[in-house]
């Protein structure tokens, strides 16, 4: 199929999530990733480059001048076409599961009808873009001091009033080593190096969140895993780990997710 100006760039089945990391579990090699995604991170951005979409459509900017982030230059390593919707309403007109192509002149098509117009998002933009965002650095962390040092003020009570520890249960933390794992830029590989140490030594593993699942992908059961839960699987919180769960003040957790299993919180 081609579009009506005869000129087919790209063309895919389209996939839609307003969370990328949700979106990444359900691509599959030459899909067109709709993200909603402002600054997009390099963690996210090597999540799309390993699923091998074809090209990744945003509705926000993948820069926008706050600060300097490298998810678009991982895409554009890995010769992954970037564009953004020109305005944010029309990535609500795709359908997940459409068929999509983008023409020579950025015009994207859904099922033969126009969308509308992409930016697209090339060497230079990118460039032009992380300097910007390079030279409003110095007033984003003044920014983010003043914003810490206010949640400090308001909420010094978590600070300095006694923790309740949860029990660890059976397991035998003390005189052990024990190894923090997050799910951040380049954990297959720190992992990769660790694989050794975690044979050797047999570390008490605590993951953070989604660093259960990064676990679990290398074939290694996290012993405690510790957050919120916003980005953990089910089959890790179904994995035996003992699960303690970050609380919010004034915030309801994920309780409907949780509540497969016991959680103490």
């Amino acid at each position: 199929m081609l579009s009506p100006h005869g000129l087919d760039r790209l063309r895919g089945v389209a996939r839609v999530d307003r969370r990328t990391k949700n979106l990444i579990k359900r691509l599959s090699p030459g899909d067109l990733a709709i993200i909603d995604h402002v600054d997009l991170d390099a963690l996210a951005a090597q999540g799309l480059v390993d699923a091998g979409v074809a090209a990744v459509v945003n509705a926000q900017p993948f820069i926008s001048g706050k600060y300097p982030n490298r998810g678009p230059g991982v895409l554009a390593t890995a010769g992954i076409p970037m564009y953004q919707f020109p305005d944010p309403t029309l990535a609500k007109e795709i359908k997940d599961g459409a068929w999509l192509v983008v023409d020579e002149a950025g015009m994207l098509y859904q099922s033969d009808r126009p969308i509308g117009s992409l930016i697209a998002w090339d060497d230079f933009k990118i460039a032009t873009c992380t300097a910007a965002a390079r030279a409003n650095l110095g007033s984003e962390l003044e920014h983010f001091a003043r914003n810490t040092l206010q949640y400090l003020d308001s909420e010094k009570d978590l600070l300095l009033d006694p923790t309740d520890v949860p029990p660890a249960g059976n397991l035998k933390i003390a005189g052990r080593h024990a190894m923090v794992v997050v799910r951040g830029e380049g954990y297959k590989e720190d992992l990769g190096l660790l694989r050794s140490y975690i044979a050797d030594v047999k570390p008490v593993l605590i993951a953070v969140d989604g660093g259960a699942d990064a676990l679990l992908e290398l074939g290694h059961k996290p012993d405690i895993i510790i957050g919120d839960m916003d980005s953990v699987s089910d089959t890790a919180l179904c994995c035996g780990a003992r699960l303690i769960v970050h609380a919010y003040v004034n915030r309801d957790g994920d309780q409907d997710r949780l509540d497969i299993r016991d959680v103490r919180s």
